[in-house]
């Protein structure tokens, strides 16, 4: 496995984005940032993650020029 595709845990994700672990999970919830869950633990894909933070960049700048 490539290191760049392992999968990232909550904490890892809320790590990135300096948001607090509960935000990530409210976001994983409704599917704002795609996940799979293995048992009981969500992980996220480091792709998923990074088309999320583009999203999010995207919106900025369209709602920054309306």
């Amino acid at each position: 496995m490539n290191i760049q595709n392992h999968l990232l845990k909550p904490e890892d994700v809320a790590s990135t984005l300096s948001l607090a672990k509960s935000t990530v999970y409210k976001l994983l919830q409704v599917g704002d940032i795609p996940s799979i869950k293995i048992g009981r633990s969500v992980r996220v894909r480091p792709t998923d993650l990074d088309d999320f933070i583009e999203q999010q960049l995207n919106y900025s700048r369209e709602v920054r020029y309306e």
